[in-house]
């Protein structure tokens, strides 16, 4: 019975104690492709890789230091062995089978982990599409934020120039629209209007017709059916000279630019226009 159980601790140690040298292989061999991937890019993909610091790596545990731990891991089996035909092993061999045991084993798996873990870098490539697709994006927002820019802009323009109408001539469009929100959701769009009454008179209900266009500027349909949305907002009460927030749902795919047209009002005393 003791036979078996010292068989299964030898067995348990040189087990767990070979292991650094094993994964200190694989990593060095794994360093290689990860330089060797680098060293075969291309030209501009160099470039690229220069700019966000992709250079020649080296093993995490150098192979001799992963022997020598392994080694003395191994020195309760090696002393053993070379022991074996004395009763008593001399002192130092004890103190040093036992550092192994306490020292070696645990030092041989954290350097086994290490290795491990450096084994799984990521391919120069990936990093570099990575790069790519992060720039791509920087650049669609830089994009979607000037066209949004310069909607708004425009819509401010367009509302300074309605109230200035409607000041010299009354007959003009009541409402003005003062700013436009596209809010993206999971399976469509949420437009949503901003609108002043400029007129002296209260407004119960309007009707808005609302045209898109995707960010590579193509008509969009907003609409079963039609190219435009058109919105009515009904049972409301906006007072002379007020603000208020109304919205619309679209399943567009891709809305990025939106511009919306008043065409039709009711004041709350049941005039309307257009008269």
């Amino acid at each position: 019975m003791k036979i078996v159980f010292l068989v299964i601790i030898m067995a348990m140690i040189l087990l767990t104690s070979s292991c650094a040298t094993l994964f200190s292989l694989l990593d060095t061999t794994a360093a290689k492709t990860y330089n060797d991937s680098l060293a075969n890019l291309s030209e501009d993909d160099k470039e690229i890789a220069d700019k966000i610091g992709l250079t020649d790596v080296k093993p995490s545990i150098n192979i001799a230091a992963a022997v020598a731990v392994d080694a003395w891991a191994l020195s309760p089996i090696i002393l053993s062995s070379f022991y074996a035909d004395q009763q008593e092993p001399p002192p130092f061999a004890s103190i040093i089978a036992t550092t192994g045991i306490f020292g070696g084993i645990p030092a041989s798996l954290v350097c086994s982990a290490i290795s491990l873990g450096s084994t799984f870098r990521t391919p120069p490539s990936t990093q570099i599409q990575r790069y790519h697709a992060q720039v791509a994006q920087v650049e669609r927002e830089a994009e979607a934020k000037r066209i949004a820019e310069e909607m708004e802009a425009k819509i401010k323009e367009d509302a300074k120039k309605a109230e200035e109408e409607f000041l010299k001539d009354p007959s003009n469009c009541p409402l003005i629209i003062e700013k436009i929100d596209i809010i993206p959701n999971s399976y469509s769009y949420n437009i949503k209007l901003t609108i002043k009454n400029i007129s002296p008179w209260a407004v119960s209900a309007f009707k808005v017709r609302i045209s898109g266009w995707s960010v590579f500027d193509d008509r969009l349909t907003l609409a079963v059916g039609s190219d435009d949305l058109v919105g009515l907002a009904h049972e409301i009460y906006l007072g002379s000279q007020r603000s208020d927030t109304f919205t619309w749902e679209t399943y567009a795919d891709g809305l990025s630019r939106v511009e919306a047209e008043i065409i039709q009002v009711l004041y709350t005393d049941g005039r309307a226009w257009p008269q």
